[in-house]
């Protein structure tokens, strides 16, 4: 895998099984994380997983369709990473939004 150092992956589903997994070996590789998730307590140790890969995270909690759009969130990992984030609705989210 090319590195990733220096880049941002923004990863849904992050808290358990395919998104965790993926998280992990993008921080392994040097990327900044932005995990979002339902499960916050699993996503909170995904989270601190990723950090002792020496990566940095963002903790993106969601708890339904109403957050979705939200940007407190995006608005931090861009601060913090200078990424574009774009935002897609998960399985049974309304909507779609760009990070703002």
């Amino acid at each position: 895998m090319q590195s990733l150092r220096g880049s941002t992956a923004v990863v849904t589903g992050a808290a358990s099984g395919i998104g965790r997994a993926m998280a992990l070996r993008f921080a392994r590789e040097g990327a900044n994380i932005v995990l979002a998730d339902i499960e916050a307590d699993s996503l909170n140790e995904a989270a601190a997983l990723v950090r002792d890969e020496g990566a940095e995270a963002v903790v993106d909690i969601r708890h339904g369709a109403a957050e979705s759009n939200s940007g407190g969130r995006g608005q931090e990992a861009h601060r913090r990473f200078c990424a574009a984030l774009l935002r897609g609705g998960a399985a049974g989210a309304a909507g779609a939004g760009v990070g703002s």
